[in-house]
């Protein structure tokens, strides 16, 4: 059949109608909201812990996600970074003695290749120069770790780096630590800068913890058993003495240790009272320079700490957990291990928490299903009565007002938690159905009693990832404008309901988290606001899997169907993603050279039953994905490509693993307005 192929800046469109008026100018406000996130505090002087000039944060103003600095709450921010590429993650120099405590190292790449090249901006200066090609820095007085595949392209090896080439001084001294095969991480230095936390990352469900000496070489690991444990996020305490990190060593959840590396003992648990993962840690610098772990979801890692201060114990740890989806704040002592719940904060994610250096205060990000991300400071509490909550002394600041397009958030539609029976019983508990927890965005204005709400069913990738109540703006558009109901499953395989959960979809029984979708439909048809003749579904990378998979499995259920950036053959996917992920998602998904596991990957792959695939669909992707490659979508496209049924595709020639510039977005959000339109709302 004949397809309408055109081109529109660096978009590649196959049978794409044109824009319609209404709906790109109501989408406008929602594509003008943003968020922000903290990045760090800047100490402006080693005399006092007190004299600190402001925040190192990120948010858009045009086109990409940019560095910016803000001196106050909601005062004036002032952008430093001007590419048409996005800015990743970013750290600071956090030792104030430090000749470089004026730099920041911050991650780029190019057209969403994630290739990331690091670069130091001097803020003093203004200037800014590229450190190194594909790896990721962070300052520490003068000497920061990283992480790089760049000795064969798949092995994460370790190095350790200085400062001073930046510009045009004498070359960085640059070692590699660290080369074991695999993929290897720094996740914190020691206070006196002669050892780094390192991390092995398996899977989702395994991982390994080492303390590395750097003079010697040697690699110690840590609470070494035969057990397979997923460590969560890990630092030293202050003296080096000693560990706080995260494990389901002794249950299904990241619970917080703390691992005494003297005496080299089983960890001691501290948090048993909190059935649920711990997403984070930060430990006070009690007005010392301190070290803490950072996480990034990008390959190239930044890290931080190394060097300078003085010996001192951090009196108190900060840790938020993910309670069904939620954020809960905690401060605990660090002498009596007792904790507290922070109360009146937002009901949604907390993330990027950083102590300012007089350690009495926290700033931290709030984001809610009502308003995107901003950053607010805390008054921190004593860290003690165990486990209760902790009246603030005073109400959270906040320093960031992202705009929201003009829009009146709240009107926006706050979901509810809903759990719906699925085709299996609970393990161990015969006569007992499994329960799947979603997330069910209700619109405010229901229809007349003879009409009922048509539905969205919106997938996560991962698969290891979940669906959590933040701000998204789509979501709401298509709840307030569009009136259309959406049901954000977390299926099985979704990380935050512990490990049991996160294993029920690896390896052959991939397909039944397909049918907890299958288990969805039939919810859907037993609530009398819902259209069960109007269903989508929705999702991207993993989640675009689950997407096909439905369309195939539920076809007949459903009116249409939109993917983004998704598998349409493992066995494919498996051979032709990057190098340095093959492995780790072998785990997941199987080893495709194993032939009963590739004979099996090819049966339930979508390309298999394509033909089956007859309602409307959406696709897009990034040319320069490296994770799920351009030849996942063509293949699928060309496959399921019908004159009955119509496949819009859009590919973005200077994007990767989903779209990054508002450019892109805004043109693929409109199409997915106008899709969802025709496809569902008309049917």
């Amino acid at each position: 059949m004949e397809v309408k192929r055109r081109e529109v800046g660096n978009l590649v469109l196959e049978d794409v109608p044109e824009s319609v008026p209404h709906i790109t100018q109501r989408l406008e406000q929602y594509q003008n909201t943003r968020g922000a996130n903290l990045h760090e505090w800047h100490r402006a002087s080693a005399d006092s812990a007190d004299q600190v000039e402001g925040m190192l944060i990120s948010t858009r103003f045009a086109d990409t996600t940019q560095l910016h600095y803000i001196s106050r709450p909601a005062g004036f921010r002032k952008q430093l970074t001007f590419f048409k590429e996005p800015v990743l993650s970013a750290s600071m120099c956090l030792n104030p003695a430090s000749p470089y405590r004026n730099s920041v190292l911050f991650l780029r790449d190019v057209g969403g290749a994630e290739q990331y090249q690091i670069y130091h901006f001097d803020l003093a200066t203004a200037k800014y120069a590229l450190l190194s090609d594909g790896v990721s820095k962070a300052p520490s007085g003068d000497r920061f770790a990283y992480f790089s595949t760049q000795r064969n392209g798949k092995d994460w090896d370790i190095y350790v780096s200085d400062l001073s080439g930046s510009f045009g001084e004498a070359p960085a001294q640059q070692e590699m630590v660290l080369s074991e095969g695999g993929s290897w991480y720094p996740t914190d230095w020691s206070h006196d800068g002669s050892k780094l936390l390192v991390k092995k990352y398996i899977s989702a469900n395994e991982s390994l913890v080492h303390v590395l000496h750097l003079e010697s070489k040697a690699l110690m690991q840590v609470n070494p058993s035969e057990d397979k444990i997923s460590y969560g996020p890990a630092l030293f305490t202050k003296d080096g003495e000693g560990l706080f990190m995260c494990s389901d060593e002794t249950g299904e959840f990241q619970r917080l240790y703390y691992y005494d590396l003297s005496e080299n003992t089983l960890p001691k648990m501290l948090t048993a009272g909190i059935p649920w993962d711990i997403d984070a840690l930060e430990l006070s610098p009690d007005g010392k320079d301190f070290v803490a772990a950072k996480r990034s979801p990008k390959r190239l890692r930044l890290t931080r700490g190394g060097g300078g201060g003085g010996r001192s114990k951090g009196k108190r740890l900060l840790f938020i957990t993910n309670e069904d989806g939620i954020s809960v704040v905690y401060v605990m002592d660090t002498t009596t291990f007792q904790y507290q719940r922070l109360a009146n904060t937002p009901v949604g994610l907390a993330y990027s928490a950083r102590w300012h250096p007089n350690s009495r205060q926290i700033g931290i990000v709030f984001n809610t299903a009502q308003t995107p991300g901003d950053i607010y400071t805390l008054d921190a509490p004593s860290g003690e009565g165990e486990g209760e909550a902790a009246v603030a002394p005073a109400p959270p600041v906040r320093w960031t007002f992202s705009e929201v397009g003009g829009l009146n958030t709240e009107s926006f539609v706050v979901p509810s938690l809903i759990h719906f029976e699925t085709f299996d019983d609970e393990e161990g508990e015969e006569g007992t159905k499994r329960t799947i927890p979603a997330f069910y965005y209700k619109p405010r204005e229901l229809p007349a009693a003879d009409k009922k709400l048509p539905v969205i069913i919106t997938i996560h990738g991962g698969p290891e990832s979940q669906w959590r109540p933040q701000f998204i703006p789509r979501v709401q558009y298509y709840c307030c404008e569009m009136g259309v109901a959406v049901l954000a499953p977390n299926v099985r395989g979704s990380s935050g309901y512990g490990k049991s959960y996160l294993l029920l979809d690896d390896g052959f029984k991939r397909e039944d988290s397909v049918k907890d979708i299958g288990m969805l439909i039939q919810w859907v048809k037993q609530q009398p606001e819902l259209d069960a003749d109007r269903v989508m579904v929705d999702g991207g990378s993993y989640g675009g899997y689950m997407v096909l998979a439905s369309m195939i499995h539920f076809g007949k259920e459903l009116c249409c169907g939109v993917e983004r950036v998704g598998i349409s053959n493992f066995v494919t996917f498996l051979e032709n993603t990057s190098a340095y992920r093959r492995d780790n998602r072998r785990e997941e998904y199987g080893d495709e050279r194993i032939p009963e596991m590739r004979k099996f990957l090819e049966e339930i792959s979508p390309t298999a039953r394509a033909h089956e695939i007859s309602k409307p669909m959406l696709i897009s992707q990034g040319a320069n994905d490296p994770r799920v490659p351009e030849s996942e979508s063509e293949q699928i496209v060309k496959q399921i490509r019908k004159p009955d049924a119509p496949v819009w595709y859009i590919l973005a020639k200077d994007e990767g693993h989903g779209f990054k510039k508002k450019v892109n977005i805004d043109f693929y959000l409109e199409r997915e307005a106008m899709f969802v339109e025709q496809y569902l709302l008309r049917k």
